[in-house]
């Protein structure tokens, strides 16, 4: 099926895939909040990664040529943003609903562009300061913090958006020599050795019927980042980069039928404005 499709439809379905595959992981470890500490779910989840992308090596690249890196500085610095980003998020999922954490990591492309004019030394459009602009004001009107109903943990998501654009901005200094396996190999194991010993060591094991829950969250997580990195490969950044926002219809679902979470009209209206403002800065960055 996949022989019919060219580069830019390829691209397309796995960035779809990818992305969904994210939203699937992060309901997993959502799920489990209720049942576990922090540091379990992400050792546990890490670990059944590290093995899904061991098994599916060969396709991906081959351990060995992985292994073979010249990159190894970036991917463990990849690895240590991608810690933060995993307990962090976790934790949020732990205090927040999905639905909240998810419209404020959608600001971490606006977030990307700022980091990267002194990092890269790249040059921000006036029309882009607004449309970034305009994506913290979506922010500001989900959560409306003029009503001082706001809740405490939602600055653990910031956070989150922090680890996400150092991961990116590293992202770029990998390079396309690379196997599609280092990309999720690397933080895979280094969040293994990090967090799971300790998960292990410290809590009991996880019941006999939440090990399919670790497992599918695990998978899902190596399918989003193989199936995001592919995409990039395959076609236009221009692409890809909006597709991120199928995730948002996703999470709203998940969280309505999963955990019943309702969204009010002031998060819906916040979510839009951030997803427009995320299409129009990939419009005119690539214009």
């Amino acid at each position: 099926m996949l022989s019919n499709l060219n580069n830019a439809q390829k691209g397309i379905l796995y960035a779809i895939l990818g992305y969904s595959a994210f939203v699937v992981s992060d309901s997993c470890a959502k799920w489990l909040t209720p049942h576990y500490p922090v540091f379990q779910i992400v050792g546990w989840t890490y670990f059944f990664a590290l093995m899904a992308g061991l098994i599916f090596s060969s396709k991906l690249g081959g351990l060995r040529d992985t292994l073979k890196t010249n990159k190894l500085p970036i991917h463990i610095g990849r690895s240590i943003f991608n810690c933060g980003l995993a307990l962090s998020i976790v934790l949020a999922f732990n205090h927040l609903p999905m639905i909240s954490v998810y419209p404020v990591l959608f600001l971490s492309p606006f977030v990307i562009t700022v980091c990267a004019i002194p990092i890269y030394k790249e040059r921000v459009k006036p029309v882009n300061w607004l449309v970034i602009l305009a994506g913290f004001s979506g922010v500001i009107i989900a959560f409306r913090p003029w009503t001082g109903e706001i809740n405490p943990w939602i600055i653990v998501p910031f956070f989150t958006v922090l680890c996400i654009t150092g991961l990116s901005l590293l992202a770029r200094a990998v390079g396309k020599d690379q196997t599609v396996l280092s990309l999720s190999f690397y933080p895979n194991i280094i969040n293994t050795v990090l967090i799971f010993p300790y998960a292990l060591v410290t809590f009991s094991l996880p019941q006999l019927e939440h090990i399919p829950i670790f497992i599918l969250g695990g998978l899902m997580l190596t399918c989003g980042i193989t199936g995001v990195a592919s995409a990039y490969l395959h076609t236009k950044v221009a692409i890809v980069a909006p597709l991120h926002y199928v995730q948002l219809a996703l999470v709203f679902l998940v969280g309505y039928f999963v955990f019943n979470e309702v969204p009010d009209i002031w998060m819906i209206c916040g979510s839009l404005i951030i997803v427009a403002s995320g299409l129009a800065l990939v419009f005119f960055k690539n214009k």
